[in-house]
């Protein structure tokens, strides 16, 4: 349904690529598991969804903070590093 290999490929030059990619890979696990996690994995997703890949690394070069896309922030399944 999500491309999320595309969404990592794009983000490669930018200095939060292992973060993002990290966060990319939660949003994947959270669509199969219902409940918020997949509500906001979707919701994110989406938003990236329609992005080109440029757009996707400026995003990531510019706005991004690790974890900020993770769908399991604010949840008890939420692991702090």
């Amino acid at each position: 349904m999500y491309d999320t290999n595309r969404f990592i490929r794009a983000a490669e030059p930018c200095a939060y690529h292992e973060a993002f990619a990290e966060d990319m890979r939660r949003c994947d696990n959270a669509l199969g598991m219902g409940g918020l996690m997949s509500i906001n994995a979707e919701c994110w997703l989406e938003v990236l969804n329609s992005m080109t890949d440029a757009q996707i690394a400026e995003y990531v070069s510019t706005k991004y903070k690790p974890g900020i896309l993770n769908p399991f922030r604010d949840t008890s399944l939420y692991i702090k590093h």
